[in-house]
C-alpha cells in the first residue's frame, strides 16, 4: 500500500484558519454589542447639554450593534458554504470586522474617556 497523493488544494487549511478567525472576531463583536447595549440610555441620562458625537451615537445604536454581528455571521456562513478561492476575500472580511470592532469600542467609550479626563483633584 502506498500513501494517497496530497490534495491539490494547498490553501484549504489557510482558508479554514481565516474563516475561524473571522468567526471569532464576529463573536467578539457580538459580545461588545451586548456590553454596549445599555450605553445609549446611559448617555441619554447625561442630559441634553452633553456633547455626544455623531459617531458615538451611530456606534451605540441598535441597528449597528445588531447589524454588524448579523452581517458578519452571514459572511462566515457564506465563506463556509462557497469556499471562494482567493484569500484576499477572507482577509478583506477580517479587515472589515476589525475596523467595525475598533470603531465600536473607540466611539462607544469616547464620552467616558472625555468625562474621565475632566476630573481633577482641585
Amino acid at each position: 500500500m502506498t500513501a494517497p497523493p496530497p490534495p491539490d488544494d494547498t490553501s484549504g487549511f489557510g482558508r479554514g484558519m481565516l474563516t475561524g478567525a473571522l468567526a471569532l472576531l464576529v463573536a467578539v463583536h457580538g459580545l461588545v454589542s451586548w456590553w454596549f447595549s445599555g450605553f445609549e440610555a446611559m448617555y441619554r441620562e447625561m442630559g441634553p447639554h452633553a456633547q455626544i458625537s455623531h459617531a458615538t451615537i451611530f456606534a451605540i445604536r441598535p441597528p449597528w450593534l445588531i447589524g454588524v454581528p448579523t452581517v458578519g455571521a452571514a459572511v462566515v456562513a457564506w465563506l463556509v458554504v462557497k469556499r471562494p478561492g482567493p484569500l484576499w476575500i477572507y482577509l478583506a472580511a477580517i479587515g472589515a470586522i476589525v475596523a467595525a470592532l475598533v470603531f465600536t469600542v473607540y466611539f462607544g467609550y469616547r464620552p467616558i474617556w472625555q468625562l474621565a479626563g475632566n476630573i481633577s483633584a482641585d
